[in-house]
């Protein structure tokens, strides 16, 4: 690897004008960014809602980077659904918001245990203990009894998907990313390539908190891990 190029004064995304011209790096508050790498987990972080007639666990994996594993109960329709929380986890926090002229970013890393008899969700959802139908929000999803995943938008429940962008492989990490431009067009990656685009036609226009969750497709635990999330949308 070559040695970094250095830049001893710094380097800045704003005018000299600004309140933070002189500042050496640059200006953190263009963006509302959430990003966690499941170093470390904390169940009160999140506002979760479980259903299961045996017992989920969540807990940080030993895998190097972090990970955070959630196993479900080994009944049919077990589901643990994570939404970020405001206040210790009791109430969901709704501190997205996409809008035209506001560009956005979703990317994650994640996996299933099996491929087929599981469904989970990744992204931008409004409040909602049952996300998978969720009514508003911006996200990647996996269905029930197919092996593949669809990536979705939607607005009072009208919604706009492109369907079957990656097809997974049983407990195999995929990279997951969706760019919006802010003018019309939102793009979505699948391991760092461009698979399509989607107009904003049914992009919500509602409060959105980070979402993930997996549930259960057969009588059998299923474990969903996920590496890293990260969200940012320009202010």
């Amino acid at each position: 690897m070559s040695s970094p190029k250095r830049y001893s004064n710094g380097i800045t995304n704003v005018p000299a004008s600004n309140p933070l011209g002189q500042l050496t790096t640059l200006d953190p508050t263009q963006l509302t960014v959430f990003f966690d790498d499941f170093l470390r987990y904390s169940a009160t972080d999140w506002t979760i809602t479980t259903v299961e007639t045996g017992t989920a666990t969540e807990a940080v994996g030993d895998e190097s980077g972090g990970v955070l594993v959630v196993t479900n109960g080994t009944s049919d329709n077990d589901s643990d659904m994570f939404q970020l929380s405001a206040d210790g986890g009791t109430t969901v926090a709704e501190t997205f918001k996409l809008a035209t002229g506001k560009k956005a970013w979703i990317k994650t890393r994640c996996k299933t245990s099996d491929k087929t008899d599981s469904e989970f969700i990744v992204g931008l959802v409004d409040s909602d203990t049952t996300p998978l139908d969720a009514s508003d929000g911006m996200f990647f999803i996996k269905a029930d009894d197919v092996a593949t995943l669809d990536f979705k938008t939607s607005k009072s429940s009208v919604s706009s998907t492109a369907s079957s962008i990656a097809t997974l492989v049983d407990d195999t990490y995929v990279e997951l990313a969706c760019y919006y431009d802010g003018v019309e067009t939102i793009t979505y990656y699948v391991d760092g390539l461009p698979k399509g685009t989607l107009t904003d036609d049914t992009l919500p226009t509602t409060e959105l908190s980070v979402t993930f969750g997996v549930k259960n497709g057969g009588a059998a635990a299923k474990v969903f891990s996920i590496d890293y999330l990260y969200i940012a949308v320009e202010k």
